[in-house]
């Protein structure tokens, strides 16, 4: 999470600092290894019937002061 956060932070502030071969490796190599993680951590999370995790569409949808907010 943390080199997640530290690349998030170059890419914002270091304009022209930016290496543009190591940002096109992250998104074609990275990136999709990314996805695969989060994705399985989902799954089961809507299957931990145990710890009584909220579905998948309970997370997506979540209301605040009568307001509904589309994740």
């Amino acid at each position: 999470m943390e080199k997640i956060i530290g690349f998030r932070n170059i890419l914002i502030h270091k304009y022209f600092g930016v290496d543009y071969e190591t940002t096109w490796f992250i998104i074609k190599e990275e990136l999709p290894k990314l996805k695969q993680t989060v994705e399985k951590i989902l799954k089961e999370l809507d299957n931990d019937i145990f710890f009584g995790a909220p579905n998948i569409q309970q997370l997506k949808t979540f209301k605040k002061d009568s307001v509904v907010y589309d994740v």
